[in-house]
């Protein structure tokens, strides 16, 4: 039986998850590896970001890419740039839920 893409599989490529999680151990049997999904948010997830030397959260704002290394960047909720695509770092960032 062959395993079926889902969204999930969608996901972890735009994530930047390329590995594929169905693979073969020594005896040649299919089994699916576990792997960490390599990042914290998705695009489009509604975040909040705590700046350095802030006190207050800023945002509501949107995740705008995925770059890896928990790096992103934002855009506002009218879908305009965040300080012109500046990388943001995840741990700046809270889920706004």
């Amino acid at each position: 039986m062959e395993a079926t893409k889902t969204s999930k599989d969608e996901d972890a490529k735009s994530r930047g998850d390329l590995r594929d999680p169905i693979t073969s151990d020594d005896s040649g049997r299919p089994h699916i590896t576990q792997y960490s999904t390599g990042s914290k948010f998705c695009v489009g997830d509604k975040v909040y970001l705590s700046e350095p030397g802030n006190r207050s959260l800023v945002g509501p704002l949107l995740i705008s890419s995925v770059l890896g290394g928990e790096k992103y960047t934002l855009v506002h909720m009218n879908n305009t740039q965040y300080e012109n695509g500046k990388q943001i770092n995840g741990g700046d960032l809270e889920h706004a839920g």
